[in-house]
């Protein structure tokens, strides 16, 4: 499961924020985001960052949990 971290990440990823834009917002580093943004990846099994926002476009947000990613 994410961490309530790594998932703000995940919400800012897909709806097209760039790491400099997120790590400004949410007040880290960007470095940081780049981390967290590896653990998303990592997590959902997700090897590039338009998986991961097919990932996200599931109509049923169960569907995501049940398989175990969110």
């Amino acid at each position: 499961a994410l961490t309530a971290r790594e998932r703000q990440i995940f919400d800012h990823l897909v709806v097209g924020q760039t790491n400099k834009m997120i790590a400004h917002e949410l007040g880290i580093a960007e470095r940081t985001v780049e981390v967290h943004r590896a653990n998303v990846l990592r997590k959902t099994e997700s090897s590039t960052l338009a998986a991961l926002i097919k990932l996200a476009s599931y109509k049923n947000p169960a569907d995501t949990l049940a398989a175990g990613f969110l």
